[in-house]
């Protein structure tokens, strides 16, 4: 029941972070909002509490004296996570600003999810596991897209500087062509690139 309602309250945080973006409903609700939050801070910040005093009960550390195993545990993944999802708003509330990137770090929130998701453990220990073959094909889609967009620059630079005028910016066209999106805005029209095509 502790974990369903936890993870009803991330789901409710994510939905409610969402609709605070659209103006209207952030005038409208939000009090409720800001109540949401309170609410949900306090119940996040006494899990995190809960979990980090009881770190001296877990068997591989229980031998450490009771500051060090805290310790060791508060820098764990899933703690670390826990302790990102309540400071944005203790920092806000202590510098006394409304800062957009301590309000952006409550989607950090989201993750939490994933201590209560088989799911989502058997996918971390895949990609664990896998690392070294996602990371090669990581750096081969890196080369692709570096050699497309250095080939599109000395091609079409000239003729589209708006478009191709750097990698960076052919950078853009590389990405949305390798990836099939092809949004259409920026397209090759110099003659070389051109012939190519069946």
């Amino acid at each position: 029941m502790f974990e369903a309602g936890i993870v009803a309250l991330i789901l409710i945080n994510i939905a409610a972070f969402v609709a605070e973006t659209v103006p209207q409903l952030a005038l409208r609700y939000g009090v409720w909002f800001r109540v949401l939050e309170a609410f949900s801070v306090s119940v996040f910040t006494i899990e995190y509490a809960a979990r980090l005093w009881t770190a001296v009960e877990v068997p591989f550390l229980g031998r450490l004296p009771p500051w060090r195993a805290r310790l060791k545990w508060s820098l764990r993944a899933y703690l670390m996570i826990d302790l990102l999802a309540i400071l944005p708003f203790y920092l806000g509330a202590i510098l006394s600003l409304d800062l957009r990137v301590l309000r952006v770090l409550r989607l950090l929130r989201f993750f939490k999810l994933s201590r209560y998701s088989p799911a989502l453990h058997t996918l971390m220990r895949v990609l664990i596991s896998e690392r070294r073959s996602l990371s090669a094909a990581g750096l081969l889609l890196c080369a692709a897209l570096l050699l497309s967009a250095t080939g599109m620059y000395y091609i079409e630079g000239e003729g589209q500087p708006d478009k191709f005028g750097s990698v960076p910016q052919a950078a853009y066209w590389a990405m949305t062509t390798l990836t099939t999106v092809g949004y259409g805005d920026a397209t090759p029209l110099t003659p070389s690139a051109n012939s190519g095509r069946c």
